[in-house]
Parts: C-alpha cells; structure tokens; sequence
C-alpha cells in the first residue's frame, strides 16, 4: 500500500502558538479535553503499555505520562519534522517517552505488542478505506484501541466561533452515524462512545 503523505507545513506554525504558555498550563487544559478518556485508562488496570500513533504536538502523551507516571509510552509518527520536533519536546519534559519515525498503516510492532494503541485527530485526514485500513492497524498492535475526531459539527461550530474554517483543510468531515460505519467496516466492536463539549468524538473499540 502506497501511504498518503499529508501537508504538515502548518504543522509547526501551529505548535509554535503554545510556546509561550507554561507547560503546566497547557498540560492541565489538555488533560481536562482528556478526562473521560483518563477514566477509561483508570478503570483497567492491565493498561500498561500505551502507544499513540500519530503523536502530533506531542501533548497528549506528554499528559497521560504526568497522569500514569508508572505506564510505559511510546509515541510514532511518520512526519521526519513532527518526530524531530517531539524527541526536543520529550527531552524537556519527559524522556521516559519513547520516540519513533514509523507508518501508521504498516507499524513496526508484534500483534497486540501494546496494551492499548490510540490516536487524537488523526484518522480524520483519510478517506474512508484508508480510515479502516488504520483502524485494523492500530488493532492489530493494541489489545483496546481508542480514536477520536472532530465530527462534521466541530467545523460548524469554529467557523461561527471564529469566522473561518478549521483545521488543516483535508479533514473529511463526517458524522457519528458515518464514523460507525467505518468501525463496523474495520469488523470492530464499539466499547465505549465518548462525547466531548466541543464537537470531538471518540470511541473505545475492540
């Protein structure tokens, strides 16, 4: 399968808008967006070995790290500019972390090598078969996989927040109700279904 490389140049521009806000800060902020999947994790003890595909800001795993101190974490992306961005990142603030530059679509790892694999905004940017080919993928390397995105109404709500669209502009935006279909089409089972206030959704499947 040939993998589709997306434009990250607005990538840093982006992270570059956090700089100046404590870390603390934005670690409390995002660990408060991360609460109800914080609370998953709690409730199963035999989570241990977490593994973020498609790390991004490096942020979320950052948070669980403070969260779960005990955990083992490792984060992957294929973008050579996120992973050098994100080695920096954890170097400051946490170098149990574990860094490496791998596909989503085909990861260096065993069958259900992790406990449970997850991602944050990222399935979002594929389209439908790409979408349950990486679902399959995080599957096949994590025991509980959990994703989350902005539905379709999380780009209706910025536009009228903010006057202009969100995101990068290669999202495609769906509902809850299309975003099942791809989990049913990947032959997962929904556990979990997470509503966040701010039009992101996520789910807890197997």
């Amino acid at each position: 399968m040939t993998t589709t490389i997306h434009d990250t140049s607005q990538w840093q521009a982006n992270f570059d808008r956090y700089k100046d806000i404590p870390i603390e800060d934005r670690i409390e902020r995002k660990r408060h967006f991360m609460m109800p999947f914080i609370n998953f994790i709690k409730q199963h003890d035999e989570i241990n070995k977490i593994l973020e595909i498609g790390v991004g800001s490096g942020l979320g795993t950052l948070t669980l790290s403070r969260e779960f101190p005990d955990k083992t974490f490792e984060v992957v992306d294929i973008d050579v500019e996120v992973i050098k961005y994100v080695k920096l990142f954890y170097e400051k603030y946490n170098q149990k972390i574990k860094v490496t530059q791998a596909d989503a679509f085909d990861l260096p790892y065993l069958h259900q090598e992790f406990d449970l694999a997850f991602s944050s905004g990222l399935i979002e940017h594929y389209d439908t078969l790409e979408s349950v080919k990486l679902l399959k993928e995080h599957r096949r390397v994590g025991k509980w996989v959990y994703f989350d995105v902005p539905l379709r109404y999380w780009f209706l709500l910025y536009k009228e927040k903010f006057n202009k669209e969100g995101g990068y502009g290669d999202e495609r935006r769906k509902t809850q109700e299309q975003w099942e279909r791809i989990i049913r089409m990947a032959n997962l089972e929904i556990v979990e279904r997470i509503k966040y206030p701010d039009g992101f959704f996520g789910w807890v499947v197997r």
